[in-house]
């Protein structure tokens, strides 16, 4: 039987993002306390950002902090339409709006 919808108030989503927003910013500054007692990590960490040059270096630290061995990030949706199933219980990774910045080539 499918789960009945909850609806929210908009005060209980601005909560809820905002403790989202809390969380993120505690992810990265766990993430750059690490990096300031090991700093040879931030060369595997330089590595890994360059397979996501299209999203913020604030996501990219948070796609790195929950999920080190990724190597593609897509949503929900984009996995459906890429012919792939997401498997019951599996979780995203928790990054902020998508913000993707142009490449060179599309900003000719």
């Amino acid at each position: 039987m499918p789960k009945k919808r909850t609806f929210y108030s908009e005060e209980e989503r601005k909560a809820h993002h905002e403790k989202k927003q809390r969380e993120a910013d505690l992810q990265i500054q766990e993430l750059t306390k690490h990096w300031e007692n090991d700093p040879k990590d931030i060369a595997e960490y330089l590595a890994f950002s360059t397979q996501f040059y299209k999203y913020s270096s604030r996501n990219t630290m948070l796609i790195y902090r929950q999920r080190p061995d990724s190597v593609f990030i897509a949503s929900y949706t984009h996995w459906k339409e890429l012919g792939y199933y997401v498997q019951e219980g599996e979780h995203g990774a928790n990054i902020c709006l998508l913000y993707t910045s142009p490449s060179p080539r599309d900003m000719r």
